[in-house]
């Protein structure tokens, strides 16, 4: 790391990484909630015995303030040599990459997006051609995407309205029938004014049980 806030800026060393040794991993800087972090996603690596390329999907979280890593969940497909960029308040977006397959025909374009604070993946989309996407730039309203043979795309970011769902639906008739169900029943119970502000000066059966107990221990 280099502070260039300092004035006699030197390198200095920070925590290792706990996962095993990689080339060509993504990284990406988001916060999660409590602090801006640095993502490690993927990457690949050779394997000591068998002389086989691995591709990785492990990831980890570095805190600058603690200078610790920390294990996140798995993406659900390798990645290495790709574009992750930060979208929003707490999602990285992962795009598809070399991941081991012959050839990028064989690939399925899924983007994948990493909320940091739920510790979650889900599939949000698929990039609009097959192919290792190099870099990934954010723009006011979508993202440009920029591939290893120099094609460029941009496409648009566009929120999911989802349906609310019977069971939300369900819930909610519930809620609303029994709110009504208690302002009727008390509807009945109040005859005046003075029921409704002072609940008919019920309050002294409580007193005189209050009294009867004072008497008692005292």
């Amino acid at each position: 790391m280099l502070d260039l806030d300092r004035q006699n800026q030197q390198w200095q060393e920070l925590a290792i990484c706990p996962g095993p040794a990689r080339v060509a991993p993504l990284l990406c800087a988001q916060h999660n909630g409590r602090e801006n972090c640095l993502y490690l996603i993927g990457g690949k690596n050779k394997n000591a015995r068998t002389g086989k390329v691995e591709y990785l999907t492990d990831v980890y979280e570095y805190s600058l303030l603690n200078d610790s890593w920390t294990v996140k969940a798995d993406i659900p497909e390798p990645r290495a040599a790709s574009a992750a960029i930060d979208i929003g308040q707490s999602h990285i977006f992962v795009m598809d990459s070399e991941n081991g397959q012959e050839d990028f025909s064989a690939s399925n374009k899924t983007i994948y997006a990493y909320h940091t604070i739920t510790n979650t993946w889900r599939k949000i989309g698929t990039q609009p051609r097959f192919g290792q996407v190099s870099s990934a730039l954010k723009t006011d309203d979508g993202i440009i995407l920029l591939y290893s043979n120099q094609d460029i795309w941009q496409g648009r970011l566009t929120n999911s309205s989802g349906s609310f769902g019977i069971v939300n639906y369900t819930v909610l008739i519930v809620y609303l029938a029994a709110m009504m169900g208690v302002g009727f029943y008390f509807v009945n119970k109040n005859k005046n004014t003075d029921d409704y502000f002072r609940g008919g000066q019920q309050s002294w059966t409580i007193d005189n049980h209050i009294d009867d107990v004072i008497n008692i221990t005292a």
